[in-house]
């Protein structure tokens, strides 16, 4: 965690793995209406790294747009 950004990593081998993933999403989304902390759904990233696609997931109904390329701190993390 940043200031007011946030970066989350995980491993995803399995259909539980997914499910988790969208439940840590979920408490992130209580977490931030109990606190009146505005989550920017347009301003969040997935992306899959390893794998060609993955699931959609959403944060408070709004599915997460999917990147080929993210800026973390000024480093350029993608697919290639």
């Amino acid at each position: 965690m940043y200031a007011d950004d946030l970066k989350i990593y995980t491993v995803i081998d399995t259909a539980e793995d997914i499910t988790q993933f969208q439940r840590h999403l979920d408490t992130l989304v209580t977490w931030s209406h109990k606190w009146q902390v505005h989550i920017s759904s347009k301003k969040c990233n997935l992306l899959y790294c390893g794998a060609v696609d993955g699931p959609d997931m959403s944060i408070d109904g709004s599915v997460i747009c999917k990147a080929h390329c993210v800026r973390d701190l000024g480093v350029l993390v993608d697919l290639d």
